[in-house]
């Protein structure tokens, strides 16, 4: 089923700190799109949920006192441009393919973790957090300079309330940290 959540930050700081440190997305659910306000006074998220209940007890512990919270059914989401093909191809939305990689790394197989990483790379060249996960796939198989370099790319086009947390990770490959 498809769900919105709704979160209307009431300590900003505090919801970017819990956002930074969330926990992985467990199997059953999927992150499939966020919309993240300029002025942070609200964010959307689109998931892939069993129930709104199964959501909930997900995402509450996570952003507890730190914004007020709502979730809503969706019938459907209809993008304006589709993006399930380019060039003929079947594409995996690029978030998803992230946790797809970290759960592999953290699996240890970093390899085959490199290899989701350098996928989406391939599909999603554009998008900072694709290149962050590229860092963590060479990190994952000791590679920690090529890590770096590509860390320090993802940090220059990261947003804002995601620099200090990418600074952490790039801190991490500075002290040959595999990122698990």
């Amino acid at each position: 089923m498809l769900l919105e959540s709704n979160h209307q930050p009431t300590d900003t700081k505090r919801f970017l700190q819990v956002i930074e440190s969330a926990p992985a997305i467990p199997p059953q659910i999927s992150l499939l799109a966020c919309f993240v306000r300029t002025d942070y006074s609200q964010v959307t998220c689109i998931w892939k949920s069993d129930s709104a209940e199964q959501l909930r007890h997900f995402i509450e512990p996570i952003v507890a006192g730190a914004a007020k919270n709502a979730y809503y059914s969706i019938e459907q989401v209809v993008p304006f441009e589709s993006q399930s093909e380019r060039n003929g191809e079947k594409l995996e939305n690029p978030y998803h393919l992230h946790e797809v990689g970290k759960r592999l790394a953290k699996s240890h197989k970093p390899e085959a973790a490199l290899a989701v990483f350098q996928l989406n790379a391939t599909q999603n060249p554009h998008t900072w957090f694709v290149t962050a996960g590229l860092a963590r796939g060479y990190a994952a198989i000791g590679d920690f300079d090529k890590a770096k370099e590509l860390m320090k790319a993802a940090l220059e086009r990261a947003p804002i309330y995601r620099r200090e947390h990418v600074n952490q990770l790039l801190s991490r490959l500075e002290k040959r940290d595999n990122l698990i």
